[in-house]
């Protein structure tokens, strides 16, 4: 894993299992800066806006109970963490 990984692609790890990881290149594209709600499998975006609440909102109105709520940034820019 290189540079060019980190600009490439954005991945989103499911806390329930570290191993499996979801390329989010494709909604860092199209939602550029706007908070989305997505499924459980955080392949499919459920709803899209600049606003957090109307986000959630959305998603419960569509049957959703529990989405994943995430911002999407302006940039893609590398980001390493870890976990104690």
């Amino acid at each position: 894993m290189g540079r060019d990984f980190c600009q490439d692609r954005i991945v989103c790890y499911n806390k329930n299992n570290m191993k499996v990881n979801t390329n989010l290149t494709a909604i860092f594209t199209k939602y550029k800066g706007l908070w989305v709600a997505l499924d459980e499998t955080l392949k499919k975006v459920i709803s899209s806006d600049k606003n957090v609440d109307k986000v959630y909102k959305k998603a419960l109105k569509k049957g959703y109970q529990k989405p994943t709520l995430f911002k999407v940034p302006q940039k893609n820019l590398p980001y390493f963490g870890f976990v104690k």
